[in-house]
């Protein structure tokens, strides 16, 4: 979905106008699925999609202090190489099952190509130069963020900015403790 900058301001339920009819323009019905959408995020609840029937919904994703950690482990173990998840990391102490939501965050990327065709993607995947300046305390980015289809849309409207240390410290893990039991993290 092709979403307007700035995304439209969420409107009470109340006032939001029924779902429009078959006579609509693709784009009428875009709009109003992505105003109900944003009307509903603060409650936790989806639409159905007046062309599909698809139901749509806006999470919040937080960057937990599991995600922060499996990015340290891999930053400092794969440094700008590409990794394989099954392959590579799955047995790893630190291994995260959400490690794709890094993605939204801009930390990791997926390998473009993918020679397999019957496959979603290729597995591989690294971390980027954003997700280095996040591990060795350089940035700090936006938490929770919204995201619709698995997209990154935007900042939910009480997100804080936090760093790698604060991630980590809210699982009572040390920053410190874990660079100083690892190897320097890859430029």
């Amino acid at each position: 979905m092709n979403l307007p900058d700035p995304l439209p301001a969420a409107v009470p339920l109340d006032d939001l106008p029924d779902a429009p009819g078959a006579d609509a323009t693709l784009q009428e019905a875009r709009n109003w699925l992505l105003k109900a959408l944003i009307s509903l995020a603060p409650k936790r609840k989806g639409v159905q999609c007046p062309c599909c029937d698809r139901h749509d919904q806006i999470y919040g994703r937080n960057l937990n202090a599991g995600l922060a950690l499996f990015l340290l482990r891999i930053s400092q173990r794969f440094g700008d190489e590409w990794f394989h998840v099954n392959k590579d990391v799955t047995n790893h102490r630190d291994f995260n099952a959400d490690y794709g939501k890094l993605e939204h965050w801009g930390f990791i990327e997926r390998m473009p190509e993918n020679s397999d065709p019957n496959k979603k993607s290729s597995g591989y995947w690294r971390v980027t130069p954003k997700g280095h300046q996040f591990v060795r305390g350089e940035i700090k980015v936006p938490t929770p963020i919204l995201v619709l289809n698995n997209e990154a849309i935007g900042v939910a409207m009480n997100a804080v900015q936090i760093d790698i240390e604060t991630a980590l410290a809210a699982s009572g893990r040390s920053y410190a403790e874990l660079l100083g039991k690892t190897k320097t993290v890859a430029a």
